[in-house]
């Protein structure tokens, strides 16, 4: 989080509310396994989610995430 969150150049509540968006999708899907690999992706997605929602002034090139 702490690298995305440098990079991405987004808020702490862009963080938070990433964190967020993982947490809810564990409760709707419990059948998915969370793997480091797989964890590292949904948290990227969710991140970059929470930055196109909050923060769509702050562009980011697809090069950036």
């Amino acid at each position: 989080m702490e690298r995305i969150s440098k990079y991405s150049r987004g808020s702490p509540c862009c963080c938070v509310a990433a964190l967020i968006y993982l947490e809810r999708f564990q409760q709707r899907c419990p059948a998915v396994e969370l793997t480091s690999a797989t964890f590292q992706r949904l948290v990227l997605v969710a991140s970059m989610t929470a930055n196109k929602y909050l923060e769509d002034n702050s562009f980011c090139h697809n090069k950036s995430w």
